[in-house]
């Protein structure tokens, strides 16, 4: 009697220990949206969705594997779960109010914003949009100013002395011409001031014109620079009455459809 007892109690602890230890399988749908779901050559997937899912398997009683089914996007998935053919769907899905009327989501870990592709141009493009911009003309028009107010000053001042010609406009292009060498710091000698006064405005041009050089160069670099990493498109404001295209499936795409109905 007392066998029978221990039997009745050793097969009572085997049929709990199998069950205990039965696993359950759950198909996934899921589809390839890198680095979320990734398909590898052996048609496996991983990827941080496939990964999360995993690491949720051990906190489930009893334990829980999954048979991952791809498809080819993601409303492909979505009818599948809301369909019935599978358990569960996992991936980079757009939640949205139409969607959970049928579909119960969990939380969102991974938050996107809209998005633009723009043309990548080449450097000759950027150079000549720069060239055409207003912060050049601005810097080509202080420029040109600078030069215009400094041959005045030198040709009022050395212009009895022989080197600068005392006729206006002779004059005015023999101070140009000094300035732009002299700023420049070429100096090729065949017009220099005499007088003390022209020296030390020579002294003044010398140094200002090293800072003007130098700042209208980092501003074209700049322009340029800032040119190769920005488009024309600045925010939501730029694409009024534009054409434009969204990509299927993506918040974008969703949004453009939610604005027409409304």
């Amino acid at each position: 009697m007392i066998k029978i007892v221990f039997l009745f109690l050793f097969l009572t602890s085997l049929s709990f220990t199998y069950s205990a230890e039965k696993t359950e399988t759950l198909s996934v749908a899921t589809y390839e949206v890198p680095p979320f779901v990734i398909k590898g050559k052996d048609g496996e997937v991983s990827g941080f969705s496939i990964d999360l899912l995993k690491k949720l398997a051990p906190y489930f009683e009893p334990s829980i594997d999954y048979k991952f089914k791809l498809y080819p996007d993601m409303e492909s998935s979505l009818l599948a779960v809301s369909k019935g053919e599978v358990d569960l769907g996992i991936g980079a899905t757009i939640i949205s109010s139409k969607r959970e009327r049928f579909l119960d989501f969990s939380h969102t870990f991974y938050r996107t914003r809209l998005g633009a592709l723009v043309t990548n141009n080449s450097l000759y493009d950027n150079v000549v949009s720069v060239i055409g911009s207003s912060q050049i003309l601005i810097c080509v028009s202080l420029i040109c100013l600078y030069l215009l107010i400094c041959s005045h000053i030198i040709w009022i001042i050395e212009r009895r002395k022989g080197l600068f010609h005392e006729d206006y406009f002779h004059g005015i292009c023999h101070g140009l011409w000094w300035v732009i060498s002299t700023m420049s710091t070429v100096g090729y000698g065949d017009l220099y001031p005499r007088k003390i006064v022209g020296k030390v405005f020579g002294t003044f041009v010398i140094i200002s014109g090293i800072f003007i050089f130098s700042l209208s160069i980092a501003t074209f670099t700049s322009l340029i620079t800032v040119k190769e990493i920005r488009s024309n498109i600045q925010g939501i404001s730029s694409l009024v009455d534009e054409p434009v295209a969204a990509i299927k499936n993506s918040i974008a795409s969703y949004e453009v459809h939610r604005k027409r109905r409304v």
